[in-house]
């Protein structure tokens, strides 16, 4: 971006300069309002369909206006209305779960594992609000957040809203390891608990 201590040379380099000022300064308002209107005033729709239930998802994501060329990785895609504690938690855990994705490698190993890519896997995620019939007695219970093993939608209970950053984050990189095949007891008697996951989760990308 250019210096703003540059100086036109002519009047009409100085009133070209001094439209896009303007604009600038009107596009940054529009921005602000449009973030303290709340999680989906400042996104673009996209249709998506769970392939679970049928049912049609509209997806938000945000454009990254005012940053070039944003790296669409670093926004989850979002569909429905998450409460707003739930939102807010998720954008910092979102991009802490990637930031431990790409540069940790015993982090990363876990879905390399699997034949997967984990920041890839969290990038196509799609985050929606707990089902009230579907989910109620699981986010009753100790669980945070609820996925289907290789489907694609993590459903977040109401108390994500209430984790540390770190913890949100580390419960991202377990669901997203669902998404990749990790299966879970139960129901597979083979497999780890929920509580191993988290404790291998948490050794391998907590640091």
């Amino acid at each position: 971006m250019a210096s703003n201590r540059q100086r036109a040379n002519s009047g009409r380099g100085g009133a070209v300069l001094r439209g896009l000022l303007s604009t600038l300064v009107v596009s940054l308002g529009l921005a602000g309002t449009a973030l303290a209107q709340g999680p989906t005033a400042n996104t673009r729709r996209e249709g998506q369909r769970n392939g679970a239930s049928g049912a049609a998802f509209d997806v938000g994501r945000s454009d990254g206006r005012g940053h070039a060329a944003a790296d669409r990785s670093s926004l989850p895609s979002i569909a429905g209305n998450l409460p707003s504690p739930v939102w807010v938690a998720l954008g910092s855990a979102y991009r802490m779960a990637q930031e431990r994705l790409r540069t940790n490698a015993q982090c990363g190993e876990l879905f390399t594992n699997l034949g997967a890519l984990g920041p890839r896997l969290l990038g196509q995620a799609i985050f929606a609000p707990s089902s009230t019939s579907r989910d109620r007695d699981v986010c009753a219970g100790c669980a945070v957040a609820v996925t289907e093993v290789r489907g694609r939608v993590i459903r977040l209970c109401p108390r994500f809203g209430e984790l540390p950053v770190r913890a949100a984050a580390l419960i991202l990189i377990h669901e997203t390891l669902h998404l990749g095949g990790l299966r879970e007891r139960p129901p597979d008697p083979t497999a780890l608990t929920s509580a191993e996951i988290n404790t291998l989760v948490a050794a391998n990308c907590g640091r």
